[in-house]
C-alpha cells in the first residue's frame, strides 16, 4: 500500500484559491472517506475533476468545490457511498453544463445552496430514487440555466425551504407530481 492509499481524510481548504491549477490526479486516494470543508474552492482555471477512485467517499464538506468557475466536468464514483454533501456544493461553478447526481442517492437532506449560481448548468441526472431525502434546503439550484427539471425522485419530500429555483429565468417546466407528501414550501 502506497503512502497516499493509507490517507482516510482530506482535511479543510485543500488546494483552496489554487487559480491556476488546470487538473489533477487524486486516483491514489481511493481509501479517502470524508473530504473537508472548502475542497477545491476558488480553483477558476480547473476543468474537469475525476473523482471516481475515491471508492469509499462518505461525507462531504461544506462549499465543496465553490466558485471552480471553468469547471466544466466532474465525474464521481457509480457506486455510491455519499451520506452527506455540505452547503455550497458546487456552487457558482458557471461552466458546468450537465451534472450527474446517482452518486448521492444515499444523501438524506439536500443542503443550502445545493448547486446555486451555476449559470450555464442545464441538465440534471437524478438517481431513480431520492428516498431518503425529507428537506430541500434554501437556494437549491436557484440561478441556474436549467430549461426543465423533473423532482419525481424526491417522493419523500416533505419540506422545501426558500428560494427553491430562484432566478432560473430560462425554466420552462417543472415536475413536482410524486411529492405527496409535501407539507411546508
Amino acid at each position: 500500500m502506497s503512502p497516499l492509499e493509507q490517507i482516510t481524510e482530506i482535511g479543510d481548504n485543500f488546494l483552496r484559491d489554487f487559480n491556476f491549477l488546470t487538473e489533477i490526479d487524486l486516483s491514489p486516494l481511493s481509501n479517502v472517506y470524508a473530504i473537508g470543508n472548502n475542497f477545491m474552492l476558488s480553483c477558476d482555471s480547473i476543468t474537469k475533476v475525476d473523482l471516481s477512485s475515491l471508492t469509499q467517499l462518505n461525507i462531504i464538506g461544506n462549499n465543496f468545490m465553490k466558485r471552480c468557475r471553468s469547471l466544466e466536468t466532474i465525474i464521481f464514483n457509480p457506486n455510491p457511498t455519499i451520506t452527506f454533501a455540505g452547503p455550497g456544493f458546487m456552487s457558482a461553478c458557471n461552466e458546468l453544463k450537465t451534472i450527474d447526481l446517482r452518486f448521492l442517492k444515499n444523501i438524506e437532506v439536500i443542503s443550502d445552496y445545493f448547486l446555486y449560481n451555476c449559470l450555464n448548468l442545464k441538465n440534471v441526472i437524478f438517481p431513480d430514487k431520492f428516498n431518503k431525502v425529507t428537506k430541500i434546503n434554501c437556494g437549491f439550484m436557484a440561478e441556474t440555466g436549467l430549461i426543465n427539471i423533473d423532482l419525481s425522485c424526491f417522493s419523500n419530500v416533505e419540506e422545501i425551504a426558500f428560494n427553491f429555483l430562484e432566478q432560473c429565468n430560462k425554466l420552462e417546466s417543472v415536475d413536482l407530481s410524486s411529492l405527496t407528501k409535501l407539507s411546508a414550501v
